[in-house]
C-alpha cells in the first residue's frame, strides 16, 4: 500500500518535472522564434514588425494548446505507469525527447544571442541537455530491448 501510494507521488513529481521542461522548451522557441524573425524578416520595417507580433500570437496559442494536450497525455502515461510498475521508462520516453528538444532550441538561441563570443558556461549547459537526452533515449531503447515479447 505504501509502496503503491510512493510510486503515484513519484508518478507526480516526474509529471510535474517533464510539464516545467515543457514550459522551457516553449519559452526558449518563443525567443528563437522572435530572434530568427528580428534578425532577418524585420529590417526596419513597421509594417513587418506588425505582422511578426502577429506570428508570435499564434504560434504562443499554438504551444499552448500543444502543452495542454502534453499535459494530459503524461498524466495519463506517468499513472498507468505508477500502477504498472515501468514508470521510469515512461518518464524517459518523455523527457530524453523534451531535453533533445531543449538542446536543439538553445543552440540556437545561442547562436542568435552570441554570434562569436560564446560563454564556455553556455556550452557545458548544451552539453548537459544532449548527454541527458541521448541517456534517456538509450535507456527506453534497452528497456525494449530487454522485455519479453507479447
Amino acid at each position: 500500500m505504501i509502496k503503491k501510494a510512493l510510486n503515484y507521488v513519484l508518478a507526480y513529481a516526474m509529471w510535474i518535472f517533464t510539464l516545467l521542461l515543457e514550459l522551457w522548451f516553449i519559452v526558449i522557441s518563443l525567443q528563437d522564434f522572435q530572434g530568427i524573425f528580428s534578425a532577418f524578416y524585420i529590417r526596419g520595417s513597421d509594417q513587418r514588425a506588425q505582422q511578426v507580433g502577429f506570428y508570435v500570437a499564434i504560434y504562443v496559442i499554438i504551444m499552448g494548446l500543444l502543452w495542454v494536450v502534453l499535459i494530459t497525455v503524461t498524466e495519463e502515461l506517468f499513472r498507468t505507469g505508477a500502477q504498472k510498475g515501468d514508470l521510469f521508462r515512461r518518464f524517459a520516453k518523455i523527457a530524453g525527447p523534451e531535453f533533445l528538444f531543449i538542446f536543439l532550441a538553445d543552440l540556437v538561441l545561442l547562436w542568435l544571442q552570441s554570434p562569436g563570443g560564446y560563454d564556455w558556461f553556455r556550452w557545458l549547459i548544451l552539453g548537459g541537455e544532449l548527454l541527458i537526452g541521448v541517456a534517456l533515449i538509450t535507456f527506453v531503447i534497452r528497456q525494449k530491448k530487454l522485455l519479453p515479447p507479447g
